[in-house]
């Protein structure tokens, strides 16, 4: 399940004629850039309300671009973002599902990586919950190192 909390900084931060011509490599002219910018507040809310979509999905489903085959309609937010010279441990998300007293949450919080307290990231290394997953657990001891430069 996709995190919610994603969507919002990703529209206010996508550059969208580069995702679109460099890192996409679709044609698309500035009228569907302008229709994707006048239309925000009604992807905003679509996506929202199926947030397990991708961006590229989501304007597929609302009819602001056709759906061209191809690799691109597969890309994850982070992805882009990180095309764009993001920090990944800024565009990437953790669910917290416990308190720092191991107390179940009574729903899962979203926060990227970049605010998650110092102890809690290692906590989840040390705890082997990225044990499997390489990808969250390089970018959380990137991220540790930074805090200790």
């Amino acid at each position: 399940m996709r995190p919610k909390e994603r969507i919002e900084f990703f529209l206010n931060n996508v550059d969208l004629e580069q995702l679109f011509i460099e890192i996409w490599k679709i044609p698309y002219t500035k009228d569907i850039i302008s229709k994707i910018e006048l239309g925000r507040e009604n992807i905003e809310e679509f996506w929202k309300d199926n947030s397990d979509l991708r961006f590229s999905q989501v304007l597929i489903n609302l009819e602001i671009i056709p759906n061209y085959p191809g690799f691109w309609y597969y890309w994850d937010e982070y992805e882009i973002l990180e095309q764009q010279g993001y920090d990944p441990a800024e565009v990437n998300y953790w669910g917290i599902t416990f308190d720092k007293d191991m107390n179940p949450l009574s729903e899962m919080i979203s926060k990227p990586i970049k605010e998650l307290d110092t102890k809690h990231i290692e906590a989840i290394i040390h705890g082997g919950f990225v044990k499997y997953n390489s990808r969250y657990r390089k970018i959380m001891k990137n991220e540790l190192a930074k805090r200790n430069e």
